[in-house]
């Protein structure tokens, strides 16, 4: 009986009837179902033979490896590409769920899915490109690209309140002994002596702060040089401050990401989270 719901689901599906082929209808994986029906009518034929013979397991295992497939999905996973454009544009080169366009650049096919588990930006070059790509491949399919917000991701949030002018007034909310420690001795090193409390005071600007965050509480020390190289040549501590800032504003780039990201996501029998 299980054996004929699921030659009758899974055929419903390789002809996209909008009733028995739901699942077809939300994976696009027509083949795939229409060849699990056809093992399911076999298990059906096979299942009592076997049965009557006295080989229960054997039956079992016929119809565990026909019927079992039933959810299976094309699914393409990548996480922690922390920034890097390199990593990500090897991933969609390399992985065959996506293809090649007329324009050159790499699609998701239509019978899959792709996953970004988390952590897209800030250990290694090129954040800004990572996040642009991702987000033009959700823009692409919406319901099959799915993005996980890591930690990385989430953490911007942080930005806004701790880089304003009435923030650098006061030792930040997160590790604020720390923070001290790290300005004092950089201070020290560029005036060869302890420095005094004014002299903190006036050390403390958006860029300092900035670099304290990535470095001792988002374990990206290089994030703000980074930022740097992606900007035209010649850019200022502010101009790379401001670009971040940007980022995480309402329009800007990691703001866009959060909003397509979930923290958990359910993909056929699957959950990811990061």
């Amino acid at each position: 009986a299980l054996a004929i719901v699921s030659a009758a689901v899974n055929l419903g599906g390789a002809l996209g009837n909008p009733t028995t082929g739901a699942i077809a209808q939300v994976a696009g994986y027509r083949t795939m179902y229409a060849v699990v029906a056809a093992g399911a009518v076999v298990t059906a034929m096979v299942f009592p033979v076997l049965e009557r013979a006295g080989r229960n397991a054997a039956a079992l295992a016929v119809m565990l490896l026909l019927v079992a497939p039933v959810h299976a999905q094309r699914i393409a996973l990548l996480s922690d590409v922390e920034g890097s454009a390199k990593k990500l544009e090897r991933f969609l080169a390399r992985h065959p769920a996506f293809e090649t366009g007329a324009d050159g650049r790499r699609h998701l096919a239509r019978d899959a899915w792709f996953v970004h588990d988390g952590d897209v930006p800030d250990r290694f070059a090129g954040s800004a490109r990572v996040v642009d790509e991702l987000l033009r491949l959700k823009r692409e399919a919406p319901e099959r690209v799915v993005l996980i917000a890591g930690n990385r991701d989430v953490n911007k949030l942080r930005l806004l309140p701790e880089l304003t002018p009435a923030a650098l007034g006061m030792d930040p909310p997160v590790r604020p002994a720390d923070w001290r420690e790290w300005l004092t001795v950089r201070v020290t090193a560029s005036l060869g002596r302890p420095p005094t409390p004014e002299e903190l005071m006036r050390a403390t600007t958006r860029a300092m702060r900035l670099r304290w965050i990535f470095a001792r509480t988002m374990g990206a020390p290089e994030a703000v040089e980074l930022r740097r190289r992606d900007l035209p040549g010649g850019a200022t501590d502010d101009m790379v401050v401001d670009s971040f800032v940007a980022d995480a504003s309402p329009g800007g780039r990691f703001r866009a990401l959060l909003g397509e990201s979930r923290l958990l996501a359910r993909v056929g029998p699957t959950l990811f989270c990061h």
